[in-house]
């Protein structure tokens, strides 16, 4: 029996190129302010066909109109929109997908710049807000995530929850009780409750103080190999020529702290490389047999040929190189 050819009961009303638009046309107008108002959101044109645009939430870093955004996986950090103002990439993190971008002030305006906290002995339990002016309920740090379904994230994210009726949006702040920065809204994370995953403020002063060439963060590294398969970070061997050798890092050390990080295994390493600053000296705590030694390694550029892991589009991640 022949087999009829199925039939198309939906007829396509508008082609892929008309719904861009549509959803173009769509963000712009939610994030259009009156003039005179300095824009709080920016929309991301997509970077190649068939993706669509998003937008993130302005944080401003200075009082020039710095400011730092979530660029979501497929769109052109170089095309944004804040309002009816064209922003100016100045660095964007392939890895994190963290932009810093410039929005331009008209004559007499200024941006309040917020003042970056530390997350680094931030506990689980521990408040975050979502606004200075007061009023809510705070939201709590849950956990952090260096993992996903077992394979490490290039950096780590905190797991924060927040109170049913708050919708905190891509690139939302959040601070601590005295007003400072502690980290900007990721993506959701609702497999437990209304969370978002954060990138800490660390990631943000990452972004900002790293090398760049042609606005695009370039990675550092001092150039020892890990096996994420190790259940504690063991160098498996010191690559030639590198940081770590001039520095005096052998095989078979046992990292337990980079700079102001312990690192218990090899996610904790991953993401403990990530915040390695080219030309800063960073302090490399490690057991050599039962002798604890403290050795200062200066990083350098990855090399070229040396491709980072970026973070994964919502969910899924990829696997970290074995050697930084």
């Amino acid at each position: 029996m022949r087999k009829r050819k199925p039939v198309n009961c939906f007829p396509r009303i508008f082609d892929l190129k008309a719904l861009r638009q549509f959803l173009w046309t769509g963000l712009l107008l939610v994030t259009t302010v009156a003039r005179g108002e300095v824009p709080t959101r920016v929309v991301f044109l997509p970077s190649s066909v068939g993706k669509l645009p998003a937008s993130s939430e302005l944080v401003y870093l200075d009082e020039q109109g710095l400011a730092a955004a979530v660029t979501a996986l497929g769109v052109n950090p170089r095309q944004g929109q804040a309002g009816d103002r064209k922003t100016i990439l100045v660095a964007h993190d392939p890895v994190s997908r963290l932009s810093l971008l410039r929005v331009p002030l008209e004559t007499g305006e200024s941006t309040r710049a917020e003042e970056l906290g530390s997350t680094l002995n931030l506990e689980e339990g521990a408040v975050l807000l979502t606004s200075l002016e007061g009023g809510e309920e705070a939201s709590r740090l849950v956990s952090r995530e260096s993992t996903y379904k077992g394979k490490p994230l290039p950096l780590e994210l905190m797991r924060v929850h927040h109170p049913p009726e708050i919708d905190v949006r891509m690139g939302a702040p959040l601070y601590d009780a005295a007003g400072r920065l502690l980290g900007i809204s990721y993506r959701r994370a609702q497999e437990f409750g209304n969370g978002t995953f954060v990138f800490p403020a660390e990631a943000i002063e990452r972004v900002w103080r790293g090398s760049r060439k042609n606005e695009i963060v370039e990675r550092s590294w001092f150039g020892v190999e890990l096996l994420a398969t190790d259940p504690m970070p063991v160098v498996q061997g010191v690559l030639q020529n590198s940081p770590a050798a001039a520095a005096g890092l052998q095989k078979g050390d046992i990292l337990l702290k980079i700079g102001e990080r312990r690192v218990a295994n090899y996610a904790a390493a991953v993401n403990a490389f990530y915040y390695l600053l080219e030309g800063k000296p960073t302090d490399v705590l490690l057991l050599r047999g039962t002798e604890r030694l403290s050795l200062t390694v200066v990083p350098e550029l990855v090399p070229a040929a040396t491709v980072s892991p970026a973070l994964p589009a919502q969910t899924e991640p990829t696997t970290s190189s074995t050697a930084n």
